[in-house]
């Protein structure tokens, strides 16, 4: 077991070495509380991209896979965190992943954040419940990433909401679709609202803090804006803008 143990720190460590210095494609694309402008981070002093990315994963690898993994020797009982770990190298792996590209297309706005919000439900259980026109909004979007980043928000406001429902709503606004996906959890906080889209950014000590990253990723490359902060309802929300077909 305590080889087991030594190799799967090797992977995470090498997983970290992959991520922090693998090149971006042209078009780049776990719930944390991080729901914030897209562009706070361009007002705060600069920071090294590769320091930020090894020091998320150092904090991660530490209280995630090896304080766990070592407290499980001392103890004489690995099998538990083993499986922990495992699953932990899977949401890496799932993370750092390259996207392939999809290309943009015609597409009825409403059947797929339909397809989503019962995907979702059915994985997790959480209640969605959807508010928008019972008509086809037709958008041009490159569907696989819009969903993948649609399920990684749909999965940080469901966690943040405690297994209460999460609230999707499509509306137009300045002669665009919005989407807004709100939440019954606390809402963001001061911090959370500068610091929402940063890679590897959470206040939780065993989560990747990537689900937001990598949302807005997927969304920036197709031109759709995000935005995010607290409702005037209560909880958190994000704003997803984009344009009608052209």
């Amino acid at each position: 077991m305590e080889m087991i143990a030594w190799v799967l720190a090797g992977l995470f460590a090498g997983l970290s070495v992959y991520l922090a210095f693998r090149r971006p494609r042209g078009s780049p694309p776990e719930p944390v509380d991080q729901r914030a402008s897209m562009t706070a981070g361009q007002d705060r002093a600069e920071e090294d991209p590769g320091d930020l990315v090894l020091n998320g994963m150092a904090r991660y690898l530490g209280t995630a896979v090896l304080s766990p993994l070592e407290d499980s020797l001392r103890k004489g009982d690995t099998r538990g965190a083993v499986e922990d770990a495992v699953d932990a190298l899977r949401d890496l792996a799932f993370h750092a992943q390259v996207e392939t590209e999809s290309a943009a297309d015609r597409e009825n706005l409403i059947s797929v954040i339909l397809g989503v919000t019962r995907e979702y439900t059915l994985e997790t259980g959480t209640n969605i419940k959807f508010i928008g026109p019972n008509k086809p909004v037709h958008v041009v979007l490159a569907p696989e990433r819009f969903k993948d980043a649609l399920f990684l928000i749909l999965a940080n406001a469901g966690h943040f909401s405690g297994g209460q429902t999460v609230e999707v709503t499509v509306k137009e606004k300045e002669n665009q679709p919005e989407i807004r996906i709100r939440d019954q959890g606390p809402g963001f906080s001061e911090e959370a609202l500068l610091k929402a889209f940063e890679p590897f950014w959470t206040t939780e000590s065993d989560a990747l803090g990537l689900g937001l990253f990598q949302a807005r990723k997927l969304l920036e490359g197709q031109g759709v804006a995000v935005d995010a902060g607290n409702s005037d309802e209560g909880g958190g929300e994000v704003v997803i803008s984009l344009c009608y077909e052209q």
